[in-house]
């Protein structure tokens, strides 16, 4: 720090004069003030410089008295201190943010707190108030060295003296004195002239007392003729270094002659008053007398002005006595100067000094002064505890001596006196309390002093018991009993318990808490202790729950009580009544008694008594009848399995009691067969039971088939089929499964005309052996070559029987020509395959263009009829530029829906070319009888007209012809292509836009695509463009296997076969968006293509 710093301290300005000084006062502070601080037990003593601003550290009162050395840290760290007594405590503070810091509050001045002093010690108690138990008071002596800070002042800068001629050397005439609240080492040393005259001197007298008066000195006879005035002036020089300096101007008026000046009977006067002494009584009384006579020798009295505020003197008699109480405590003494003057002209005053003795009488009480030093501000003490302390207590007696001293005492023996050192006290107990005893207790505390007479005080103070958490929450009953229905809702409330605790605040905050045997069923209000479900209850899985609640205090540590909750749950009709299984399936036989039992079902009710009760009831009762209590299903009739094989019945459980829940199962009862039917034969039959055959059927030959059937199951429904009698020579066979007649010999050698076969049809049942049927067959032989021609049998001679081919000839035959056959095709496959190696742009599968306008005819025909009428009136309901779905049976493979173009405005036809669109979606190219017009033309509207399906289907019908391939203009070899007809060839899965290949020999269109397999992508693509006077051009473009695409500016279109609207192509011109429709692998769909895109022949480029 530089002496710059020192010119500005505090607020007071100092001279430069000083800043050696007070840098020399700093550096002694710094360098040997921890030397100066003395610490001894629990005194510490701070030496520190005049003139300390405020918020400095004094000091760190634990570490000077060396706690720190006594506690761990933790513990300093929980101390709280505070000022608790001393004579300047407002000038200090503790701070604890910095636990033992002693700070200053404001700016201290030496000078005013110890004017005058040689030594100046400031005397604080310091006391370590919290926690209580760690209560001691540490004395702190703060010593103010002082600096020269203050200049001599004298009461007033000018002073003026009347002297009479006649005056003697060497009288003396008291001037006034300076005064400099510095220590008496900066105090005032001496005064001398700055302007002076011969004829006076300076002369300073020290009274017993230690008090100084300067007089001003006469050294020669004056003469009013020769000089009437003089002026000079006084310094009164302090002991600075270098000194500062306070002036007095004096102007000295000669006066003409007085011969005599009072004189007092002392030299000086020294009395004794008592600090009780009355006001306005007189204590003591001055004489001066002035042996002239008249005016002249009249003397009055008057006190310089220093204390005059508190004495007064008769001006008259010069009795002096007190204005206002005297008090032996703030000053012990006065010097009080008194001037005589007589009334005569040219008076010449006179002064005496009169030293006023303060006496101190017993006239204080003590006063007791009790600090709580805690938060709440009240007297506090933890019960359970025994020297715990309560309070600290000061007594102060402003007297002195024996009336200064004093005694105290407690009333109450819980608690005792201890004292600290001379009239500080703390209060401690001295047995342990209980505040549940008594929480508020009053306690007396006598202070007397051993004055004459002795003086007392007394205060009582309310000590309040804290509470230390000695109890537990006790609940108000042990166990709870409680029912609660099992249908009550989450968050119904079950019960309130509530426990109570002896303690108060937090030690008696109780919270409640369930046991972890509640089941997460439950929970509770930590609060208020009401208990609500957590969770829906069910009575078939508990019916009864016990569990512990548990009551916790605020404590700490903290107490816990329990308490057991016994809660039943009571059963409601909430559970309706369960099958065994979701259905049952039970058999009997037919033709069966009523009251034959089927079976039985089963239930169950898991609700208590009386709600577990039901009763069965089916759903129809006809046939079948139900036992309501034990589920026993019987008939009511007999059944037969030929009338109704099975019967699929409801069964349904019912409460007996509200809210009658039920539930049902499926009841299915078949009906076993019994052989009671026997075989019906409807060949022959009475109406039909002959048959003309040709006598030159060769052996073998299938002539009829019986047909016979059996109402019944199974084997009794299994027939077989046999010769009664007439198969004359065996001539035929009967297949005993098949029921096949069957030509077994050579008619030519029998001679029968007719044969009458008795057919017997039996079934297998195992009643009685089987049923069986017979029927009579009438097999007419005819022997003409009439017959035989018109049954387109060519007749044999006899003589060359031997060359008719037998049975296992004819299977040889059939053999080797198969053979033949699947040997052709697969030389068929081979070149196939081999010709789609080397011309892959083809491919494999070809259909007649005569089968695919078959094909679509059928289809056409399941159309709904899209006339023109029909689909303007969906049109005038679409949005405009809308799509509009129209079902479509063509599309076997993808979604049924067209997408048609909406009107360009709401209300307006489909636009003509919307029919168009609707046939292109068929990919179907080929035109019929070699006319160049697809099927599109046949749906073409012709001025403004749809012609309707009916109408379509006629034109179609007229260039169909099942009987020959000829007419059809296509080549039956299914060849690649046909210019002569101009048929273009399609795959199956190109009919649909997959892998095609479209040409147009004379329109030159054609779009070519290489398919390896009909289910991979092309691996090229091409399109040329179509004659001026080509109605459109449509096909199939997709995205290449490889970058081998024969048109390298062609876009590529996944899966997307593009239709386009020729007549609409004007509208592109107009700016106004275009339609295409595409299809593609998720249906038909339109897409608008904006305004200014090139259209390239109905192909987006």
């Amino acid at each position: 720090m530089t002496s710059a710093m020192f010119s500005h301290f505090g607020g007071h300005k100092m001279s430069w004069e000083n800043s050696f000084v007070r840098l020399l006062f700093y550096f002694i502070w710094i360098l040997g003030a921890r030397s100066e601080d003395i610490t001894t037990g629990r005194k510490v003593h701070y030496t520190r410089i005049d003139e300390l601003p405020g918020n400095v550290v004094i000091g760190n009162i634990l570490q000077d008295a060396s706690f720190d050395t006594r506690y761990q840290l933790d513990v300093l760290d929980s101390f709280i201190l505070d000022i608790i007594g001393g004579q300047h405590m407002g000038f200090f503070h503790m701070d604890n943010e910095h636990v033992g810091n002693l700070k200053t509050s404001k700016f201290i001045d030496r000078d005013l707190v110890c004017q005058n002093a040689e030594d100046c010690d400031i005397m604080l108690d310091v006391a370590i108030v919290q926690p209580s138990e760690y209560f001691q008071v540490i004395q702190v002596t703060l010593t103010l060295l002082d600096i020269n800070d203050n200049i001599p002042e004298f009461i007033k800068s000018e002073e003026t003296l009347h002297i009479s001629e006649n005056a003697m050397p060497p009288v003396s005439f008291v001037l006034p004195t300076a005064t400099d609240p510095d220590s008496p080492t900066y105090s005032i040393k001496s005064y001398s002239f700055t302007r002076r005259s011969s004829k006076f001197d300076l002369e300073l007298i020290e009274n017993s007392d230690g008090t100084q008066d300067l007089r001003l000195k006469l050294l020669e006879r004056l003469d009013r003729e020769i000089q009437s005035s003089y002026n000079l002036q006084v310094q009164a020089l302090d002991g600075g270094k270098p000194a500062k300096v306070g002036l007095l101007d004096i102007q000295i008026i000669v006066m003409d002659a007085n011969d005599n000046v009072p004189v007092f009977e002392r030299d000086m006067y020294n009395i004794s008053v008592r600090e009780d002494h009355s006001i306005a009584s007189p204590f003591l009384k001055v004489k001066a007398t002035d042996s002239d006579e008249g005016l002249n020798g009249q003397v009055i009295y008057s006190l310089s002005d220093q204390f005059m505020d508190i004495f007064n003197i008769d001006s008259q008699s010069g009795e002096i006595s007190l204005i206002k109480e005297l008090d032996y405590e703030k000053q012990t003494s006065y010097h009080l100067l008194v001037t005589a003057t007589d009334q005569g002209p040219d008076s010449v005053p006179v002064h005496v000094r009169v030293v006023i003795n303060v006496e101190d009488v017993n006239d204080f009480s003590p006063k007791i002064s009790v600090n709580a030093w805690t938060e709440s501000g009240q007297l506090e003490v933890m019960e359970n505890e025994v020297r715990s302390f309560v309070a600290h207590v000061s007594v102060t007696d402003e007297d002195t001596e024996l009336s200064g001293k004093v005694r105290c005492q407690v009333t109450d023996s819980r608690f005792t006196l201890e004292e600290m050192y001379r009239k500080r006290y703390k209060i401690v107990t001295t047995t342990m309390l209980d505040r549940e005893k008594e929480d508020l207790i009053k306690v007396n505390i006598q202070c007397q002093d051993q004055g004459i007479p002795s003086l007392s005080d007394s205060l009582q103070i309310t000590i309040h018991v804290l509470d230390q958490n000695d109890n537990p929450p006790i609940f108000l009953k042990s166990t709870y009993t409680v029912n609660i229905p099992e249908t009550s809702h989450i968050g119904y409330s079950v019960l309130t318990v509530m426990a109570k605790d002896a303690d108060v605040d937090s030690n008696s905050q109780i919270s409640y808490h369930l046991h972890a045997n509640s089941n997460n069923l439950l929970r509770i209000d930590s609060i208020n202790g009401v208990i609500t479900t957590n969770s829906l209850l069910d009575y078939e899985t508990m019916d009864h729950l016990n569990f512990y609640i548990l009551a916790i205090d605020g404590g700490d540590p903290s107490f816990t009580a329990t308490a057991t909750v016994s809660m039943t749950i009571t059963d409601v009709n909430d559970e309706k009544p369960i099958f065994g299984q979701p259905s049952y399936n039970f058999g009997t036989f037919e033709n069966q008694l009523p009251g034959t039992e089927i079976g039985t079902v089963q239930a169950t009710d898991n609700d208590a008594a009386p709600n577990d009760a039901f009763i069965f009831t089916l759903s129809d009762n006809s046939t079948f009848s139900i036992n309501p209590i034990n589920g026993l299903i019987t008939s009511n009739k007999i059944l037969d399995r030929e009338h109704e094989a099975a019967y699929y019945l409801y069964v349904q459980a019912t409460d007996i009691e509200l809210p009658y829940l039920s539930s049902t199962a499926s009841l299915t009862i078949y009906v076993a067969d019994r052989n009671d039917n026997a075989p019906r034969i409807t060949f022959p039959n009475d109406d039909n039971n002959t048959i003309e055959i040709s006598s030159f059927l060769s052996p073998g030959y299938i002539i009829t088939t019986i047909l016979a059937s059996d109402v019944d199951l199974g084997n009794n429904a299994r027939l077989e089929y046999s010769f009664g009698k007439g198969n004359i020579d065996n001539m035929f066979t009967l297949d005993p499964i098949s029921g096949l007649v069957t030509l077994q010999d050579d008619l030519s050698k029998s001679k029968q005309e007719r044969y009458k076969l008795l057919i017997i049809v039996k079934d297998h049942g195992e009643s009685e052996g089987g049923k069986s049927a017979m029927a009579t067959l009438n097999i007419v032989i005819n022997r003409t070559v009439d017959f035989a021609e018109a049954s387109h049998i060519t007749p044999q001679l006899k003589d060359n029987s031997s060359l008719t081919l037998g049975f296992h000839e004819k299977i040889l035959i059939i053999i080797g020509a198969t053979t033949l056959i699947i040997v052709s095709l697969l030389i068929v496959a081979i070149v196939c395959i081999k010709r789609r190696q080397v011309d892959q742009e083809r491919d494999s599968y070809k259909y007649m263009c005569r089968v695919d306008m078959v094909n679509m005819k059928k289809d056409l025909r399941k159309h709904d009829d899209y006339s023109h009428e029909n689909l303007n009136v969906i049109g005038k309901n679409a949005s405009p530029h809308s799509t509009l779905d129209i079902k479509d049976s063509y599309a076997e493979d993808l979604p049924n829906k067209v997408a048609l173009t909406t009107p360009d405005t709401v209300g307006s036809p489909l636009h003509p070319n919307n029919y168009a669109n609707l046939l292109n979606v068929p990919s179907y190219t080929c035109p019929l009888h070699g006319s160049k017009q697809t099927l599109r033309t046949f749906m073409s509207p012709t001025d403004g007209h749809q012609t309707n399906k009916n109408t379509i289907l006629s034109n179609v019908d007229k260039h169909e012809h099942p009987d020959s391939d000829s007419t059809s203009g296509c080549s039956a070899d299914m060849s690649n292509s046909d210019s002569n007809q101009h048929c273009s060839e399609t795959t199956r899965r190109g009919y649909y836009g997959v892998g095609n290949t479209f040409k147009d020999t004379d329109n030159n269109c054609s779009l070519t695509t290489n398919t390896v397999a009909p289910h991979l992508p092309p691996r090229t693509a091409s399109l040329e463009k179509p004659k001026p006077n080509q109605t459109g051009c449509h096909g199939y473009r997709n995205s290449p296997r490889d970058n081998r695409s024969t048109l390298a500016d062609q876009p590529k279109y996944d899966n997307k076969s593009v239709f386009r609207d020729p007549s609409r192509s004007n509208i592109t011109k107009q700016g106004l968006d275009h339609r295409n429709i595409y299809l593609t692998n998720s249906g038909y769909q339109a897409e608008q293509v904006p305004s200014g895109v090139t259209q390239n022949n109905g192909i987006r480029v």
